[in-house]
């Protein structure tokens, strides 16, 4: 049998990863200031993307929402911190690339 301790971490874990299950928009809209074909918009959106959600899986980040989740509170914190970050990364991403980016509302 699984004491509380045990099943308020086993709970904490499952909302941690059922939050980085949520996808939410990173930027409200893309515009190139250059020319660029479909296909090369596609790749960059892709690129910047991965780039942005690598960015917030090192494991210190990892540790920090683990820790964080450890509490009520901390969930929406950590999911907030997350999300924060990977729209800042894409747009530096999308901006490098040669792109207006106007950024993403909740």
């Amino acid at each position: 049998m699984m004491s509380k301790t045990m099943k308020a971490v086993v709970a904490a874990l499952l909302c941690i990863s059922l939050a980085a299950c949520v996808t939410y928009p990173l930027s409200s809209s893309l515009r190139p200031t250059v020319p660029k074909t479909v296909d090369q918009q596609g790749l960059d959106v892709q690129e910047c993307e991965d780039k942005a959600i690598l960015a917030t899986k090192s494991a210190a980040d990892q540790v920090t929402y683990l820790l964080l989740g450890l509490t009520i509170i901390g969930v929406p914190i950590a999911w907030s911190i997350e999300k924060a970050k990977q729209r800042q990364v894409f747009a530096g991403c999308m901006t490098a690339r040669g792109y207006a980016v106007t950024p993403a509302t909740d």
